[in-house]
């Protein structure tokens, strides 16, 4: 007989291999991480403007039923400045700080049940900060227009506003009382008036999601009802 010897050859991975393998696992576990990053910064900067646009929305929808339940009393031959719409222009763009104040009826931005929403009652909307968060808040002030529901010595500056939300850093207000289906001329001054706009431009400036971003604006037109009676299409 023959014998032979049978040598039994054993494959296993080289080092180059090994190497090779542990590179393109790393790749893939990078490339996986950063997408898996990038969804949830995603996420959660989306979650955050959206909890921004709903502090944004509840503003601005309030503004706009205060704007709409506008009132004016005519007080004869002349309009009482009492129940002006009144606009305090203090910049524009996002570093706008306006002051609007108007005498509405109803609940809007007041709530119903208050004192104040039996009657005409003067509202002031404006931006202050906020004690709690530092932040700056939208907030209103709310008085009587009439004079002889009022003390001698009453000054609504002393008044203490009712905070709305928080993250508003800016408002910007227009006003025009030109309005037709071609053009709106906007009034280049408006201060402490007798006259009530026919609209309403109204943009908020929300608190940005990240420090050297632009803030998030919000903007809406609104038309007074009452302000139709005092400036027609020309």
């Amino acid at each position: 007989m023959i014998s032979r010897n049978k040598h039994t050859v054993r494959r296993g991975f080289t080092m180059v291999e090994l190497l090779v393998s542990v590179v393109i696992l790393g790749l893939i576990t990078s490339v996986t991480y950063g997408i898996f990053s990038a969804v949830t910064k995603a996420w959660q900067r989306g979650m955050a403007l959206s909890d921004e646009m709903q502090h944004g929305d509840f503003v601005m929808e309030q503004l706009v039923m205060g704007l709409r339940s506008s009132y004016y009393r005519d007080a004869g031959k002349s309009l009482d400045v009492r129940f002006g719409f009144w606009l305090e222009d203090q910049g524009s763009g996002s570093s706008a700080n306006d002051t609007i104040s108007w005498v509405k009826i109803g609940p809007s931005l007041i709530g119903r049940g208050t004192e104040q929403s039996k009657g005409p009652h003067r509202v002031k909307f404006q931006l202050v900060n906020d004690p709690k968060t530092d932040e700056s808040a939208a907030a209103i002030t709310v008085w009587s227009p009439d004079e002889y529901l009022q003390p001698d010595d009453f000054d609504p500056d002393t008044l203490q506003p009712t905070l709305l939300a928080s993250g508003i850093v800016g408002f910007d207000c227009r006003v025009s009382t030109n309005v037709d289906e071609s053009e709106v001329i906007w009034e280049g001054e408006w201060d402490e008036t007798n006259s009530i706009p026919r609209l309403v431009e109204l943009t908020l400036y929300l608190k940005p999601l990240q420090p050297g971003e632009e803030p998030v604006a919000m903007k809406r037109c609104v038309e007074i009802p009452v302000g139709k009676q005092f400036w027609p299409n020309q």
